[in-house]
């Protein structure tokens, strides 16, 4: 998970609004001391695929309070 973050040139806080979680959960999900749920993982898988751009643009989104 953590390559992926990385690759995606996120940060914790932007890669767990993302996937609908907070940093600090996802820095304790990269460390091996918790597990996402199942909605998390769902939304993890999803960004795989995914490139920089969009990703960027989800983020706005998000931030803007729209709903994608």
């Amino acid at each position: 998970m953590a390559s992926n973050r990385k690759r995606l040139g996120l940060s914790a806080a932007d890669f767990g609004l993302l996937v609908g979680a907070s940093g600090q959960s996802v820095y304790a999900w990269e460390q091996g001391k918790a597990r996402p749920r199942g909605r998390n993982l769902a939304a993890i898988a999803a960004l795989r695929g995914v490139g920089k751009r969009e990703v960027v643009e989800r983020l706005a989104a998000l931030k803007s309070g729209e709903q994608s």
